[in-house]
């Protein structure tokens, strides 16, 4: 069964896509947007700038890379394994090893392939919450 949904989160929108490939969107507040599938297609005109990606491995806890910096417009692609996801927090969370996630942030679930343009500088903090007291965490830096 194919479903879509589409959730406005902190200015980046993000979508889902069922098997068809078929997506649904709203225009983001600040331009910023997010494609997720779940075996279906990522749109490749999501971004304009370059895509980098952040993985993870069964048998790892760490994302790779664990710190990125970006230039703005630019694609970040998650792909997550089974047991891992990506949740993106303030500072403080990230500082202190916890678990809170942003209300506005973005979120990439278990075994998950999401892809979100960041359109602003600044630095995007995020984490593995099962994993974070393990030091599962990454940043974007968006220049």
């Amino acid at each position: 069964m194919t479903t879509f949904r589409a959730l406005l989160l902190s200015g980046l929108v993000l979508t889902s896509v069922g098997c068809s490939g078929k997506s649904d969107s709203a225009a983001p507040a600040d331009g910023t947007t997010g494609t997720t599938t779940d075996g279906g297609d990522v749109d490749p005109n999501s971004g304009s700038g370059t895509t980098h990606t952040v993985t993870t491995t069964l048998e790892s806890m760490e994302f790779m890379p664990a710190d990125l910096t970006i230039a703005v417009g630019d694609t970040v692609r998650f792909e997550m394994t089974s047991n891992h996801n990506a949740i993106e927090v303030s500072q403080d969370t990230y500082d202190q090893r916890t678990v809170a996630r942003l209300s506005d942030g973005f979120v990439v679930e278990y075994g998950e392939t999401a892809e979100f343009v960041f359109s602003e500088p600044g630095v995007h903090f995020y984490i593995c919450e099962p994993h974070v007291m393990m030091d599962m965490v990454g940043t974007i830096t968006v220049e």
